[in-house]
């Protein structure tokens, strides 16, 4: 999603949970560039 629309989605998910009554909370976070998995 754009950047200026985040937090009106999130937002908007969290309301929906509510009134289906199941609590929730949104989270900012971004995209990074992946994860490294190494063996010790």
């Amino acid at each position: 999603c754009h950047r200026g629309d985040r937090k009106a989605i999130a937002s908007a998910m969290v309301d929906a949970f509510d009134e289906v009554g199941v609590e929730s909370r949104a989270y900012q976070t971004a995209v990074g560039s992946g994860a490294r998995l190494s063996r010790n």
